[in-house]
């Protein structure tokens, strides 16, 4: 069974190797665009991620999929391994949700996956060590 490093670390190489797979790119200039640019099939263009990235737009529904199932399968791993804790609390890090007490982000990551009342709860139950 995979701690939570393992699995992040997974997650990580699983979606690197999903990108390369669908010719994403990040591009924050005209020049960046034109370097990363790769060979389109007829009648294909690109189309924009968000945040800089790009892809050919033949590669949507795939790149799309693959994520799905990077997500389900992380989830799977969380669940197996009773990481759900231990999940929030690295998010809780990476926000500094203990210097802010500010949870809003910590909620959007994870709308659907936990309810705010148990992160609420996950938060008191580890305000006073932090």
């Amino acid at each position: 069974m995979m701690n939570l490093s393992e699995i992040k670390n997974e997650e990580q190489k699983r979606v690197d190797q999903l990108m390369k797979d669908c010719k994403v790119f990040f591009a924050f200039s005209h020049d960046q665009f034109e370097k990363g640019k790769t060979k389109l099939r007829e009648n294909e263009k690109y189309i924009s991620l968000g945040a800089g990235g790009y892809m050919p737009e033949g590669y949507f529904l795939k790149f799309r999929e693959g994520m799905d199932e990077i997500k389900l399968w992380k989830g799977l791993e969380i669940k197996k391994g009773k990481l759900e804790e231990a999940e929030i609390l690295d998010a809780f890090e990476n926000f500094e949700c203990f210097y802010t007490g500010d949870l809003v982000d910590t909620f959007e990551l994870f709308e659907g996956i936990y309810s705010k009342e148990y992160i609420r709860n996950v938060y008191l139950k580890n305000l006073k060590n932090k």
